[in-house]
């Protein structure tokens, strides 16, 4: 009877331990605090230089305005920036490529899209979209997709129905995403900050408010921008 019991309590204990161990491990990215800074700022001829209105999804430009991004870490977040301009072509902005995830994660860093003192050209008139993603895990399905139609997007052979169906795929995913995470976008919507950024130019600092965001797991914004 004793020996009944210590073989039947052997697996009992040891899944017990197991379960311990693995338990830490099943924590879902959505219990994982993000948090990053944002902004987009414009450049107007003279010079001068402003945020857009953080209020508004959809921003609205007339004349010849330049455009830069600014993004800061300031947890270990996986942040991406997609462009889907005015002639139907995607970019991926940031990163510039998935694996320089391994580098770019650590907190506090600022990143300005273009670098250096180099701006963003919004000639004549059309519509550009801005997809601005943040995720505690690596999105794995959506960096097959663009890895994918980047390389028939610059491949010299490809066809336009191919570039069109992998391109639709990408932005698929993201609105997938994007619904699938709506609660937690929502969540991190109402408590944003506004926290001060800073651009240096040819010849002084510039601060500027930017959008701090926190929340569990995952964020995304869709900025559009006409003009």
């Amino acid at each position: 009877m004793q020996c009944y019991r210590k073989k039947k309590l052997l697996p009992f204990v040891s899944g017990i331990i197991l379960l311990i161990i693995i338990l830490p491990l099943c924590i879902s990215s959505e219990e994982k605090s993000i948090s990053f800074t944002w902004a987009f700022f414009c450049k107007i001829p003279d010079g001068t230089i402003h945020t857009t209105d953080y209020t508004k999804n959809t921003i609205f430009l007339s004349g010849d305005y330049e455009l830069k991004i600014f993004l800061r870490h300031e947890k270990d977040t996986f942040l991406y920036l997609f462009l889907h301009d005015a002639e139907g072509d995607l970019y991926l902005f940031y990163p510039a490529f998935f694996s320089d995830f391994e580098v770019i994660t650590k907190p506090e860093q600022s990143i300005y899209i273009p670098e250096d003192l180099e701006w963003f050209s919004l000639e004549g008139k059309g519509k550009e979209r801005f997809y601005l993603l943040a995720s505690a895990e690596r999105l794995a399905r959506l960096e097959n997709y663009t890895e994918a139609y980047q390389k028939v997007f610059y491949s010299s052979t490809s066809s336009k129905e191919d570039l069109n169906e992998l391109r639709q795929k990408v932005i698929d995913e993201i609105r997938r995403l994007r619904i699938e995470h709506f609660a937690l976008i929502k969540k991190a919507q109402d408590a944003v900050l506004l926290v001060a950024g800073e651009f240096r130019g040819l010849d002084k600092t510039l601060e500027f408010p930017a959008q701090q965001i926190t929340v569990q797991g995952f964020y995304a914004r869709t900025i559009r921008i006409e003009h």
